[in-house]
């Protein structure tokens, strides 16, 4: 793969994170008409809202490539929707650096992201009759959710995931499309709150406001923890 999934490119993205807020506590330093709010509004409206926005407009696409598979089993449409997880998780792989806040509370990264998954639960998911993404997010362990169990049912040999879908698996495909749909779900959720209200505590607007040493502390220590 080419795209940006391992931990290695996590803490990457972490460290140019750490540079680009460095840069701008530098240039907040040595200008009066800057301060620590000011660069906590234009981090919020110029890098983590664009960046939940992108990968939730990525969650959806691939939610959407795995409906067509399953509407239209073929190698290429297999094809279409591995290079739409691969879009999908490299774009997750790079708002880490700011997986805080709503994103906690939530608890978004146990339906995204979870590893270790767990092969034995999710192959014994295929035996149910029926499976929606509802059952998914409320019932499923966090090893039977995510990137991690979409990429052990998309990426095993082509003629096996075309020969479910073919046979009329409908577990299969259920599963698939219900696990894209919960993922899609729960990005698009951390976009709203960061484009929201959370998005405007955080840049001191509204009526809750986040101290800005606060808000500056969140977006070094999530970095920090990702690169040791």
């Amino acid at each position: 793969m080419t795209t940006c999934l391992s931990f290695d490119c996590r803490r990457f993205t972490a460290l140019v994170s750490l540079l680009v807020i460095g840069a701008v506590l530098s240039s907040a330093a040595c200008s009066n008409d800057v301060i620590r709010r000011e660069v906590a509004a234009s981090l919020t409206d110029e890098v983590v809202v664009p960046s939940y926005e992108a990968t939730a407009a990525a969650a959806n696409e691939l939610h959407v490539s795995i409906e067509r598979l399953l509407d239209n089993p073929t190698s290429a449409s297999l094809t279409d929707a591995r290079a739409a997880w691969r879009r999908a998780r490299s774009a997750w792989s790079r708002v880490q650096a700011y997986s805080f806040g709503p994103v906690m509370e939530r608890r978004i990264p146990s339906l995204v992201s979870w590893w270790p998954i767990s092969p034995a639960k999710i192959d014994e998911t295929l035996t149910r009759d029926s499976i929606t993404a509802e059952v998914v997010r409320e019932s499923f362990a966090a090893d039977q959710r995510g990137f991690g169990a979409i990429e052990y049912l998309l990426f095993a040999d082509d003629d096996a995931v075309l020969g479910q879908l073919e046979s009329g698996s409908s577990a299969f495909g259920q599963y698939l499309t219900s696990l894209a749909a919960v993922i899609a779900d729960a990005i698009q959720q951390a976009a709203d709150d960061w484009s929201g209200a959370y998005g405007d505590a955080f840049a001191g607007r509204g009526d809750r406001v986040i101290a800005e040493r606060l808000a500056i502390a969140d977006f070094v220590r999530v970095p920090v923890f990702l690169i040791e």
